[in-house]
């Protein structure tokens, strides 16, 4: 099948994985991809974090699309959106996806807890058109 525009270029279409540990409850970048000047990106985002010792997990689903203008910063297309039921051993735990105007990227960001150390796991499938 055939698209119009560059969309149809293999190269668009993109599957990541990162990691990172929290240690405490700060907003910690789990993932992130720039987005360039005239382009949208699609993002689905499947996150696990299991507390060192097995003391607790979270697993979460999210999408979200964001776009820049020839001339713009990024800009979230809507909200980051859960894509089923999230489960969280503890409700201080987090997962958004978001962008960053200074860095021009999206990402997919974690939070844990205080005096906590999680292992942060994520599949990212994107698909990116300019």
């Amino acid at each position: 099948m055939s698209f119009p525009g560059s969309l149809a270029q293999e190269s668009d279409f993109q599957v990541e994985c990162a990691n990172v540990s929290t240690t405490d409850a700060t907003v910690t970048t789990l993932w992130s991809k720039a987005v360039p000047l005239s382009s949208v990106v699609s993002v689905h985002a499947t996150v696990v974090g299991m507390v060192s010792g097995g003391g607790g997990r979270a697993t979460y689903n999210r999408t979200a699309s964001a776009y820049r203008t020839s001339s713009s910063n990024v800009t979230l297309g809507g909200a980051s959106t859960a894509v089923g039921t999230d489960y969280e051993s503890s409700a201080g735990f987090d997962c958004a996806i978001d962008v960053d105007t200074t860095t021009q990227t999206i990402r997919v960001r974690v939070t844990g807890a205080a005096a906590t150390t999680i292992a942060w796991r994520c599949r990212v499938t994107f698909v990116m058109g300019s």
